[in-house]
């Protein structure tokens, strides 16, 4: 546990730039990951947000985890369906089963990895030297389109898109359960669980210290066919939360089927087994100004687990 006192110099800046400072060998993305999990405290345990504005005299506490040796070498192994490519950006179609970039536990054979071995230039992309390139991200078993930065200025571009939420992002889902509505929305905050930190949760009541530390996200949907346990639907991503859709559609009644982390606890796997959730659609204005939409078909596991439902 490290304990810092914070200096008169120091007054009105951000806590993660403060902790910048005082841990030069970690990432600011990755402080503001542990300042989100609590493992940074200010004034005796009291949880705050990356961005609290520091007071002289705060006593700041930071127990931060330890990142493992994460490798960026180039991998040709790992395949890359590049569906667009100019000067400035890349579309792929991501392939279920890989992960897009190192973590805690996934040092190496990651999306990254890939991208490094035909393009060696990203490597140098972005403000986060474990992903570069990387503008926004697909969970490991999610397949379909993502847009990635081939130099820094697209990459700032890309960033202020998705802040703008400029970007439009289509799913396909099979959830389970019947809908009596063929729209819907859902508008609950997201967190992170505070009691498994790999998992993040929908916030729908007036829980002070979880509000505190949730986002506001909205999802959208559409039924395309409704089954006898199950619904095919079109999601449409309003905000880009952490396991946003698996979240809230678990929330209101619906998981996901073959989800693993947030479906029911006794679930019959369904086909392959693997989450049914594809990044259908990709939608955006490029830095030269010129429009770009982009549709991915169902993968082929997930169309028979399709079928089945018939």
């Amino acid at each position: 546990m490290n304990k810092f006192i914070v200096q008169a110099k120091d007054k009105g800046g951000r806590l993660d730039k403060f902790l910048v400072r005082k841990f030069p060998q970690y990432s600011r993305s990755h402080l503001q990951k542990n300042i989100k999990r609590g493992r940074v405290t200010v004034n005796k345990g009291n949880e705050k947000k990356p961005d609290y504005r520091l007071k002289a005299g705060d006593i700041i506490e930071a127990d931060i985890e330890p990142l493992e040796m994460v490798s960026l070498a180039p991998d040709k192994t790992i395949p890359l369906d590049i569906v667009y490519e100019d000067d400035n950006l890349l579309v792929i179609n991501k392939r279920a089963g890989i992960v897009v970039h190192a973590g805690v536990g996934r040092t190496k054979n990651n999306l990254v990895n890939a991208l490094i071995a035909h393009y060696p230039a990203i490597k140098k992309v972005g403000d986060d030297k474990t992903r570069p390139g990387i503008v926004h991200r697909l969970d490991k078993d999610v397949s379909g389109l993502m847009v990635v930065a081939k130099n820094d200025k697209s990459f700032e571009y890309l960033k202020s898109l998705f802040k703008e939420r400029k970007i439009e992002k289509n799913y396909l889902a099979l959830v389970r359960g019947k809908f009596k509505k063929e729209e819907g929305r859902v508008d609950y905050p997201i967190a992170p669980n505070p009691r498994d930190p790999r998992k993040m949760v929908a916030v729908q009541n007036r829980n002070e210290k979880l509000l505190a530390r949730a986002k506001s996200a909205l999802t959208e949907y559409k039924v395309i066919k409704q089954f006898d346990n199950t619904a095919y639907i079109k999601v449409y991503l309003r905000t880009g939360r952490r396991h946003q859709i698996r979240v809230h559609f678990k929330s209101i009644g619906h998981p996901l089927v073959n989800d693993r982390f947030y479906g029911y606890r006794k679930q019959q796997f369904l086909g392959s087994g693997r989450l049914f959730l594809h990044a259908s659609k990709l939608s955006f204005t490029s830095p030269q100004g010129k429009k770009l939409s982009f549709i991915s078909k169902l993968p082929n596991d997930l169309q028979e687990i399709l079928t089945q439902q018939e």
